[in-house]
C-alpha cells in the first residue's frame, strides 16, 4: 500500500508532485495509486502560494491573486476524487462575480474546462434547470 503523501516528508512530497506535473526520466507503467491525495496536495501547494503572492506589500494585484486564490478553493470544493458534484458546481456558478472564474477537470476525459464570467446579465434559468 502507498504511503499517504501527506505523511511523506518535504522532498518526498515534492518530488512525487514533479513527477506528476512533468514528465519523469522512467514513465510509470501505471497510474499512480494516491492520484486524489497527489492533486488534492497539488491544489494545496497552489493555495499556499497564491496566498503569499496575494500578500506581499507594495504592489498593485492583490485583487488578481485573491481571484486565484478563490478559484483555487473553489476548485478543490468541486474536483473531488474525479467527480464534479452537481450542487456545488451550480452554487459556485450563481456566485461567480465578473472577471471570476471556476476550473472543472474531467477526469474520464482527462481534460479540463475553464468557465470565465466576462458579463454581468447571467439567465437566472441557466443555472436552476434540472
Amino acid at each position: 500500500m502507498d504511503t499517504p503523501i501527506l505523511a511523506a516528508s518535504p522532498a518526498a512530497i515534492v518530488e512525487v508532485l514533479f513527477n506528476h506535473l512533468a514528465l519523469p526520466p522512467n514513465l510509470p507503467q501505471r497510474q499512480d495509486a494516491n492520484l486524489a491525495q497527489i492533486e488534492a496536495s497539488l491544489v494545496d501547494y497552489l493555495l499556499i502560494a497564491s496566498r503569499v503572492l496575494r500578500d506581499l506589500p507594495n504592489h498593485d494585484c492583490y485583487g488578481t491573486w485573491e481571484s486565484i486564490r478563490q478559484c483555487l478553493t473553489a476548485c478543490k470544493t468541486l474536483n473531488v476524487h474525479g467527480r464534479i458534484d452537481r450542487t456545488i458546481l451550480l452554487r459556485e456558478l450563481r456566485y461567480l462575480k465578473l472577471g471570476d472564474f471556476l476550473i472543472l477537470h474531467i477526469a474520464s476525459q482527462n481534460a479540463g474546462l475553464l468557465i470565465y464570467r466576462s458579463s454581468k446579465f447571467v439567465d437566472p434559468g441557466l443555472l436552476t434547470r434540472t
